[in-house]
């Protein structure tokens, strides 16, 4: 068993792991404007929140607040990381091929 340290150090590697998947994403993306950057980004925790916390309510019988509260959680993180990551990941200015 993890003691609450190991845990949160796990926690914390495992969403920034995340958030540097979505900066990748971000970056490969042809939107050049802040708010459509921003807005994949909170599209993507909508995403994260509504595959990651409905399974528990399917399958498991997690209660519907406790699944709500997770799902807002996810949601309202990575709403507020995009503002940073909408600001800071500007768009990939690869040369694109055209075939």
């Amino acid at each position: 068993m993890l003691s609450m340290k190991q845990s949160m150090i796990y926690g914390f590697i495992l969403q920034v792991a995340g958030a540097f998947i979505i900066s990748l994403i971000l970056w490969g993306f042809s939107c050049s404007g802040y708010f459509c950057r921003l807005f994949t980004v909170i599209s993507i925790g909508l995403l994260i929140a509504l595959l990651g916390s409905g399974p528990g309510y399917i399958w498991w019988k997690f209660s519907l607040p406790f699944t709500l509260a997770c799902a807002a959680d996810a949601l309202i993180g990575w709403s507020i990381a995009g503002l940073f990551m909408a600001a800071i990941v500007k768009p990939c200015r690869c040369k694109k091929e055209s075939r």
